[in-house]
């Protein structure tokens, strides 16, 4: 969904199929269903049974003059529905076709269920988060589900797009949510001399763990926190000099450093900068040192980054009007000029598209009347839309 979300921001016309009676989080109040509506604006639904011919039918008239495919089944699902890459490339030669698995269409975990801790833990990552001597920190689905495979998909259908506007042939894109992970590893630190040295960077350890008193966390006087990275010894000089403490300057990035936890007078270091940073309140220190060019940034809370001036500047939040009331979101990053990416619709309602949709693929009239009698396509009628607006406003 966070894939289909960032082309439906860039543009992109995107049409959600999914199932009559769908999904857990389709409830009545689905466009404001925080499970639900974050990653699926920007986009319309239609609601077809795909186990039934003719819902099959359905789908593939669709896809005949789509640009892109993009599906998320285990391995072998879609082919068993008739609805794969080679029948939709019967019908759509030069198609984009993207499928979305735990661990791609081939080897030995291809038929595994996983969810992003799995990823994280296989790919080696979640074992680099946190501290020494600790379990793994365990991270939100930020990293394998969003920025691994939400991102890398995204951007594979739109380069498949260009190849295909030069080349004039379509793509079949193999997305495994384990490889975008350890992808991810790659320009790191983490890596850094692993193949050429055999060092494998552990928990704490590395200039980017946190452990080094040049690239850390501190707590503050009033209890709160900043993020202090000084990663190039330039920074670092500049900030052992505005708070008088020129005795921290031996401890900057070193190249040997990269690969290991602090030695003791570097733990002794980063505890020195600790209790300075409990000298001054969090907003102290970021206008005294930012203010400066040194890297420093606040520790936020979700309800203190939405309103930040930064991201209130830059319309990082949306207000998205709907039949019910607004829905506040979390906008497009991407910024075109002088086109903006727009969040410009509210998540649709299960099947709140149907009968549009098969109209603008040339179905008739009695023939949608005879695919909704028959349970082949859900269509929500005016008066369902409207009740189901009234239940997501009064919930």
């Amino acid at each position: 969904p966070s894939c289909t979300q960032i082309l439906g921001d860039l543009g992109a016309d995107v049409i959600k199929v999914e199932a009559p009676a769908s999904h857990e989080t389709r409830t009545v109040a689905a466009r404001t269903d925080a499970r639900y509506a974050p990653t699926n604006r920007n986009k319309r639904s239609i609601a077809i049974d795909l186990k039934s011919t003719r819902g099959r039918e359905v789908f593939l008239r669709l896809a005949a003059t789509a640009d892109a495919v993009i599906e998320g089944f285990r391995p072998g699902v879609v082919d068993r529905l008739g609805v794969g890459y080679r029948a939709v490339r019967a019908i759509n030669p030069e198609i984009v076709y993207c499928s979305m698995s735990s661990f791609g269409q081939t080897g030995p975990y291809s038929q595994h269920s996983a969810h992003d801790l799995n990823f994280l833990g296989t790919s080696g990552v979640l074992n680099l988060i946190g501290e020494p001597g600790r379990k793994p920190a365990i991270p939100i689905n930020l990293v394998a589900d969003l920025g691994g495979a939400g991102m890398n998909a995204a951007f594979a259908v739109a380069a498949a797009l260009l190849g295909r506007a030069r080349n004039g042939r379509g793509q079949y894109i193999d997305l495994s949510y384990l490889d975008s992970t350890i992808a991810l590893l790659a320009p790191t630190t983490a890596m850094r001399s692993y193949f050429s040295a055999g060092i494998a960077a552990q928990r704490g350890e590395g200039v980017n763990s946190g452990a080094y008193p040049f690239y850390s966390v501190y707590e503050t006087s009033d209890g709160v926190m900043i993020t202090l990275a000084c990663s190039e010894p330039a920074l670092w000089e500049k900030f052992c000099r505005l708070v008088e403490r020129p005795d921290l300057l031996p401890f900057s990035r070193k190249r040997e450093n990269y690969d290991r936890a602090p030695n003791a007078a570097e733990a002794a270091a980063r505890d020195a900068v600790a209790r300075l940073i409990l000298t001054r309140s969090r907003d102290a220190w970021f206008d005294f040192l930012s203010e400066r060019g040194v890297c420093v940034g606040k520790v936020l809370e979700v309800d203190e980054m939405i309103v930040d001036p930064q991201v209130v500047h830059r319309g990082m939040i949306v207000d998205l009007a709907h039949p019910g009331g607004t829905l506040r979101q979390i906008g497009p990053a991407v910024k075109y000029a002088p086109d903006a990416a727009a969040a410009r619709s509210v998540s649709p309602l299960a099947g709140e598209n149907s009968r549009e949709l098969l109209r603008q693929a040339g179905c008739r009239d009695e023939e949608i009347d005879a695919l909704v009698a028959n349970g082949v396509v859900q269509q929500l009628g005016e008066a369902e839309v409207t009740n189901q607006a009234e239940s997501g406003r009064n919930a």
